[in-house]
């Protein structure tokens, strides 16, 4: 129904007219094809020769999800040449998006009506205004628009951001519109756990084939339900990967980005994803050799070429900054598709904290990173850099140390087939008087087969070599040492190292030098040894003392215990060179003993044996001597040195204590015994004996007519003689004498057995305790 009133000119010709309409359920077809549904309309209209103004038009749409909506518009059509030109506004209340796909006519709108009908499923229109300009031609009624401009207002949607993706739901948005694209601008809304922040979504090139979809969302979300996400098969991110590890926990905000064609088909190839995110208070079980990351903060970047990861976080409970890159594109075999990177600050506990002590060889803080390379092949490696300067470096067996704060570091690299360890080679190892080379070697299984050491240097010490660890349960490492030099010098006497229980190992050593301090040192050194991890159960060793001494110490079992056996053609300068006397010179040495490892502390019991040896410049024996004011003896003392055929000492060794028993020695000028205790460790003696001066002269007496024979040696017996004690530091004893033993007679029978070259030497009872004793003392 309707009215019209029209105003005719001269000749009847048309002038002006209005006309009115109301209309009911139907559909009206659009310029440009396309049909409409309507459940009611009404409009007013008025033109003149020139012009067709809309007054008015209002239409209902039919809904069956929501009220119905109405649409009001205005519009001016007015001749411009042979075409019209059309400016029109129209306003839309309210629609559920649901009512779209029926509402919207085909035709108006291409790929953004598909995207919009089909990914906006829920939720309502609730206001839209839209401006057009746009030329018509009367002859066909075709449309072409020239601008296009609005706005849409919702609230409630649910957005299939890319489907089948599950969609947000709870979205408000915005969205303007262009003729070549439609902005759509969300807010809020929740996928899951995701909840979304804001998102945009741009359509564009619709003047235009093929048409875009680009779509940045941003959400904050457990980081489980984010990597889900990414791992989604529509993205397709991990396809190319292995997926992250279960049991990550966090939250963290996320940048997602997508842009895709507006196709039909639209396959995973055709979409461009890329992803960026902050992640905090992240937890990553089993992530460094069986440790967690936790308390983790970190930037990822992801797309579908690759992937990287960046920050901080505490690996087994240390401060570290870590990293991640994962390379997705196609390539060689050679091709890197993964590295990861760990950085910590030099701080205690770092070797502890991944099971490894290496104490007391390593102590103090320890700093350095880790790099891990994977290659399309599965062949990777690890390169390790540590930073050892507050670290305190040590090796107790050698006396070095590196203190904290000396500047050293080392850098190595690891070789692994897939999970096994193929090969470790350390590649520098440097620091003030140390430097050194190796590599290993690993089996089947990743069972370590080889250590060589190419080069290490400690102080002075040079050593090569290699290591092979046991074979079987129950057997030794093999080790092979040899080098110019190898320096003992600081090396502390009864170290902690010779007390510390180690694996089983069998030993072959060969240095041109061993240095065992200033001016003390062995030549031509070779040592087979095996040490069943408590105590060495064999040993063969060898080497050259002195200008031409040599010596060799051999340790076989023996029963419940173990016979040592130590010989040597030149006493004086083994003995100096071990630090243990540099009073004698030459000398035939023979030490036979027997450990008893029946005792916890496996004590070493014998005799020593020189033979042809001088003593000179011995400060207890010089004190003796002054006390006892036999000049002459002492000036020889002083000067070429005392001479003596046979040295006997029986011994017993316990830890740093040495007990002598009843030892004895002769010589043309002097014969004394000895017994007491040396205690090694605190370098100090308490010795005390019987020295019987002058044997040569004792002899003569005993040849003066009358009183010879009260004065003549018996077998077994000496004239001058007197008890001594020595006790105190080995640089600064104290001695004392007792002068009333001397002209005893005969009847010191059995103390010096052996002053008779004709009869074994008996062991001599105790010295008499002094009555007067005069003391000496001096430097030693």
């Amino acid at each position: 129904s309707g009215t019209v009133a029209i105003a005719l000119g001269p000749a009847l010709a048309l002038e002006s007219g209005r006309i009115t309409a109301t209309l009911g359920p139907g559909r009206a077809r659009l310029p440009g094809g396309g049909a409409m549904p309507i459940a009611s309309a009404r409009a007013a209209l008025r033109f003149d020769g020139a012009t067709v103004t809309v007054e008015e038009a209002a239409v209902v749409l039919p809904a069956t999800h929501g009220p119905r909506p109405t649409v009001t518009a205005t519009a001016t059509l007015g001749r411009a040449g042979t075409l019209w030109s059309l400016a029109a506004e129209a306003r839309l209340d309210r629609v559920a998006f649901a009512d779209l796909p029926d509402l919207w006519p085909e035709g108006l709108g291409t790929g953004e009506r598909a995207w919009i009908t089909t990914n906006i499923t829920e939720g309502m229109i609730t206001g839209a205004r839209f401006s057009l300009a746009a030329t018509l031609d009367p002859a066909s009624f075709a449309l072409t628009p020239t601008v296009l401009a609005g706005t849409i207002e919702a609230e409630g949607a649910s957005v299939h951001y890319l489907r089948p993706m599950p969609p947000a739901t709870g979205v408000a948005a915005t969205a303007t519109v262009a003729l070549d694209k439609v902005v759509v601008v969300t807010r809020g809304g929740a996928v899951g756990e995701i909840r979304t922040t804001d998102a945009t979504v741009v359509l564009s090139g619709l003047d235009t084939r093929p048409q875009w979809a680009d779509i940045a969302v941003r959400i904050e979300t457990p980081l489980p339900a984010a990597l889900a996400l990414l791992a989604h098969p529509k993205l397709d991110l991990f396809a190319r990967r292995d997926p992250p590890p279960a049991g990550i926990t966090g939250e963290g905000t996320l940048d997602l980005a997508l842009r895709f064609p507006l196709l039909d088909a639209l396959t995973v190839d055709g979409i461009e994803a890329r992803a960026t995110a902050r992640v905090r208070e992240v937890t990553v079980p089993d992530a460094v050799l069986g440790r967690p990351i936790t308390a983790g903060r970190f930037a990822l970047e992801a797309s579908e070429t690759g992937l990287k990861l960046e920050g901080t976080g505490k690996v087994a409970g240390l401060e570290a900054q870590l990293g991640y890159e994962a390379d997705f594109r196609a390539g060689p075999a050679n091709q890197v598709v993964q590295r990861a990177s760990l950085r910590l600050a030099p701080q205690p506990g770092v070797p502890q904290a991944f099971g490894f002590d290496p104490a007391p060889y390593l102590t103090g803080a320890v700093g350095g990173e880790a790099r891990l390379a994977v290659r399309r092949d599965g062949q990777s490696s690890v390169t390790l850099r540590a930073d050892l300067a507050r670290a305190r470096l040590a090796l107790a067996e050698l006396g070095w140390e590196k203190p904290a704060g000396a500047a050293a570091s080392a850098e190595a690299t690891l070789r692994l087939a897939g999970p096994r360890l193929v090969a470790a080679e350390l590649t520098r190892l440097q620091g003030p008087d140390l430097a050194g080379r190796g590599r290993a070697a690993f089996g089947s299984g990743g069972r370590l087969e080889l250590i060589e050491i190419a080069d290490l240097r400690l102080g002075t010490t040079r050593i090569a070599g290699e290591l092979r660890p046991p074979a079987r349960d129950g057997e030794a490492w093999r080790v092979a040492l040899r080098g110019p030099v190898l320096d003992l010098s600081r090396r502390p006497r009864g170290s902690a190292a010779d007390r510390r229980t180690s694996p089983a190992v069998a030993l072959e050593a060969r240095f041109d030098r061993a240095v065992l301090g200033e001016g003390r040192q062995v030549r031509d050194v070779a040592v087979a040894v095996r040490h069943d991890g408590r105590r060495i159960a064999v040993l063969d060793a060898r080497g050259a003392v002195g200008d031409r001494g040599g010596f060799t110490a051999t340790i076989r079992p023996d029963g419940q215990g173990r016979r040592l056996e130590i010989r040597s053609d030149d006493a004086g300068a083994l003995l100096a060179t071990l630090d243990v006397l540099d009073s004698m010179a030459g000398g035939r040495l023979v030490v036979e003993g027997r450990f008893d490892d029946t005792a916890p502390s496996s004590p070493l019991a014998g005799q020593a044996t020189i033979e042809e040896f001088r003593l000179r410049d011995a400060p207890a024996i010089g004190r003796v001597l002054q006390a006892m004011t036999l000049y002459g003896v002492l000036e020889l003392a002083r000067g070429p040195g005392l001479s003596f055929g046979t040295l006997v000492a029986p011994f017993r060794l316990e830890g740093d204590t040495l007990e002598l028993a009843d030892a004895r020695a002769y010589g043309p000028s002097l014969g004394f015994t000895a017994r007491g205790r040396v205690d090694l460790a605190a370098e100090t003696l308490a010795i005390e004996g019987t020295i019987v001066p002058a044997y040569v002269f004792n002899t003569l007496l005993g040849h003066i007519p009358l009183i010879g024979r009260l004065f003549s040696p018996e077998r077994g017996g000496g004239v001058f003689a007197a008890t001594y004690r020595v006790r105190g530091s080995f640089a600064d004893p104290e001695v004392s004498v007792n002068p009333l033993a001397a002209l005893t007679p005969g009847f010191l029978r059995g103390l010096f057995g052996f002053l008779d070259p004709g009869e074994p030497g008996a062991a001599p009872g105790p010295p008499a305790e002094p009555d007067r004793p005069g003391t000496g003392r001096g430097g030693g």
